[in-house]
């Protein structure tokens, strides 16, 4: 095969797979850490956790407030007479109205954190494969800078497995997949749950194409290939069965 010999060295076979392991789980962690910064930065009260974020948002409190004022006052409150505690009940509730009316915005928000972070971290590997691009495909094997950009932009794939999953999901359940946080997002803004899925899987499957079969040297691509499938699926299992479970639960 002219574009994907069929040839497996099987040195790099072990670095590349080595490589996506640690870019698996690097790119996990990461991925969560963008929801807990931008979280914190919603004022959220949230913890890290191995594969998601558990959050409680800042209106919690004044929800609990509203309830303890309530009971507090029933009476009053219910009172078709008025009163400072019925006054001050009130006012507090058109204000917390406010806040809740605003949370949806604060909730895209934190959503957007783990997507962006994982998108900007394979664009920066995608800009640097651009930057270099013309002293790197008349090369005819790549080196540790190389294949440092070619995992990074590999973030992308993300958005393409992520696709994947509600495709496979539709055919077993015959749904569209409500879950995860760019069906969430598309809600969120009144889309169709798989619009940002589909729009990010189309982008990261030209990025991702572009990569293996222009920046990755004809002789060294069947083993990145493999290399990348096997290290992400290793990956997978030692992080998310062994070590995150242990790490952080």
């Amino acid at each position: 095969m002219k574009f994907l010999p069929l040839k497996v060295h099987p040195r790099l076979f072990a670095l590349l797979a080595l490589s996506f392991v640690i870019a698996t789980i690097v790119g996990t962690v990461s991925h969560e850490l963008g929801h807990y910064i931008m979280g914190k930065s919603q004022g959220y009260k949230v913890k890290l956790h191995y594969s998601s974020v558990s959050y409680e948002p800042s209106q919690a409190l004044d929800l609990k407030k509203f309830d303890s004022l309530y009971k507090a006052d029933e009476k009053k409150i219910l009172s078709k007479e008025s009163s400072p505690e019925k006054a001050s009940f009130l006012k507090y509730r058109e204000s917390l109205g406010i806040k809740v009316r605003n949370e949806w915005q604060r909730e895209i928000l934190f959503r957007i954190g783990g997507p962006l972070q994982t998108m900007i971290t394979g664009t920066i590997g995608i800009l640097l494969l651009w930057y270099n691009r013309k002293k790197i495909i008349i090369k005819k094997e790549l080196y540790v800078k190389e294949w440092l950009a070619v995992i990074l932009a590999f973030f992308w794939s993300r958005a393409v497995l992520n696709e994947l999953i509600c495709i496979y999901y539709y055919l077993i359940e015959r749904k569209v997949s409500k879950f995860g946080d760019e069906s969430m997002i598309s809600r969120s803004m009144g889309y169709p749950a798989n619009t940002l899925n589909a729009i990010t899987c189309i982008v990261g499957t030209f990025l991702l194409l572009w990569v293996t079969f222009f920046i990755v040297p004809v002789q060294q691509r069947f083993t990145f290939i493999l290399g990348g499938i096997a290290g992400s699926a290793l990956g997978v299992v030692i992080w998310f069965l062994w070590i995150g479970p242990v790490v952080l639960p």
